[in-house]
C-alpha cells in the first residue's frame, strides 16, 4: 500500500486533532450602532508557554483590532469568550474572558505581524484542567534551524466554514449558536517573489512564505476559498526523520496573504521568542 501523501485530506484531518489542542479561538460578539444584528468575530490564536509566561498568541493586527474594539465607546460587547477547541468534529465550548484583565502587546510593522494576550493564572488553570487544551512550549520550535521547511500547514478558523444558527426565544429574543472547526490547510514553501505581485509583501527576513495547496485527493469539503479570520493561526511543519520518527514543529504565525496567488506570509516564531525574552528582561529589572 502506498504511503499517504503529506497533503492528503485524511492526513490534514488527523493533524487537526493534534493542532486543535493548541488552537483556541477568541469569540467577540459585538453590537455596533449602525448594525441591524450582532456581529460575531471569531479570531484564530493559539496557546504558548515560554519561561513561565502563558500567552494567547495571534497576529499583531488581530491584537490591535481587539484592543481598538475594547476601547471604543460606540461598540457594545454582548459576549467575550475563549473557545475550548476539541477535535475536528466537536462543537466549541466557551470560557468567558475579561479583556481588561489581560495585558497585551503587538507589532504590526515592516512585515512583522505578531502579538499576544498575556494570560492570568485564572485562565491558565482553566486551560490546564481541560483535556482538549495544551500550551505549546519552545521544544516545539527550538530545532527549527536544523530542519527543512518542506511540508507546511496553516491551522486556524476560516470564517467561511463557520456555522451560525439563530433561534427565536421568549420575549422576541434571538439565540445565536456558532460552530467552527479546526482547519488544517497544506502549504508549500515559496522562496522567490512572484512577478506582478505587491513588492512590499516580499523580502522580509523575519517572515515565512508559503502557497496554500489543494489536498492530494481533492476532497471538496476540505477546500478553503478564503482564509479570512485565519490570521493569527499557527504555521506548522511536519518532517519525517530517517529513524522513522516524525517531528512536528511550530514555524510561524500567519498574518497576511495574496488572495489571487494563495500565498501567505507569516512572522517566524523566533521573532516571538525574541520579543518575550525582551519582555522578561524588562520586567525583571
Amino acid at each position: 500500500m502506498d504511503a499517504i501523501a503529506w497533503n492528503d485530506s485524511s492526513e490534514c484531518r488527523e493533524l487537526s486533532n493534534i493542532c486543535g489542542q493548541f488552537l483556541t479561538g477568541l469569540l467577540l460578539v459585538v453590537e455596533r450602532p449602525e448594525a441591524k444584528a450582532p456581529e460575531h468575530l471569531l479570531y484564530s490564536g493559539f496557546l504558548v508557554e515560554y519561561k513561565k509566561l502563558f500567552l494567547w498568541v495571534s497576529a499583531g493586527h488581530v491584537i490591535r483590532e481587539i484592543d481598538q474594539i475594547q476601547k471604543s465607546s460606540n461598540i457594545k460587547f454582548l459576549k467575550r469568550h475563549f473557545l475550548d477547541q476539541g477535535d475536528f468534529s466537536q462543537s466549541l465550548e466557551s470560557v468567558p474572558v475579561e479583556l481588561d484583565d489581560l495585558r497585551r502587546f503587538w507589532i504590526y510593522k515592516d512585515g512583522i505581524d505578531i502579538g499576544a494576550l498575556v494570560l492570568t493564572e485564572y485562565y491558565v488553570n482553566i486551560f490546564a484542567s481541560t483535556p482538549n487544551n495544551a500550551f505549546i512550549t519552545k521544544e516545539c520550535w527550538e530545532s527549527n534551524g536544523s530542519l527543512t521547511e518542506k511540508n507546511l500547514y496553516l491551522v486556524g478558523f476560516p470564517k467561511e466554514k463557520e456555522q451560525l444558527t439563530t433561534s427565536r426565544q421568549p420575549g422576541n429574543k434571538r439565540m445565536y449558536s456558532l460552530r467552527a472547526e479546526t482547519r488544517v490547510i497544506p502549504c508549500s514553501p515559496v522562496t522567490e517573489r512572484i512577478d506582478g505581485t505587491v513588492s512590499d509583501f516580499w523580502d522580509k527576513d523575519a517572515c515565512i512564505y508559503a502557497r496554500l495547496v489543494p489536498t492530494a485527493d481533492g476532497h471538496i469539503d476540505d477546500h478553503v476559498n478564503d482564509i479570512k479570520f485565519m490570521s493569527g493561526g499557527a504555521i506548522f511543519s511536519l518532517e519525517h526523520l530517517d529513524n522513522g520518527d516524525s517531528l512536528f514543529s511550530l514555524r510561524g504565525i500567519q498574518g497576511s496573504w495574496l488572495a489571487n496567488n494563495r500565498i501567505i506570509r507569516g512572522t517566524r516564531i523566533e521573532v516571538l521568542q525574541a520579543l518575550l525574552d525582551g519582555l522578561i528582561e524588562r520586567t525583571s529589572e
